[in-house]
């Protein structure tokens, strides 16, 4: 009688699966959030959709190079 190993945790997915997972949930934030918590190798996977856009607040003196000058903040220019 041979002996078998015992694996020990949950079994593991290939990556391709879970990553095809995540890319069908790709529009859905609450869904990713939750894979992104699921472990550690889904995370990377959740943060390519859930980051993948900055939004910056209006900032209308940053691109106003003029008013800049103006002011004479040096730690602006």
């Amino acid at each position: 009688m041979t002996e078998q190993k015992v694996l020990r945790g949950s079994p593991r997915f290939p990556q391709e699966l879970c990553d095809l997972v995540i890319d069908h949930l790709h529009d859905e934030p609450a869904a990713l959030k939750a894979c992104s918590l699921v472990c550690r190798a889904w995370f990377p996977s959740t943060d390519l959709y859930l980051f993948s856009t900055l939004v910056f607040p209006p900032c209308p003196d940053l691109w106003n190079p003029r008013k800049r000058l103006q002011t004479g903040d040096s730690e602006t220019l």
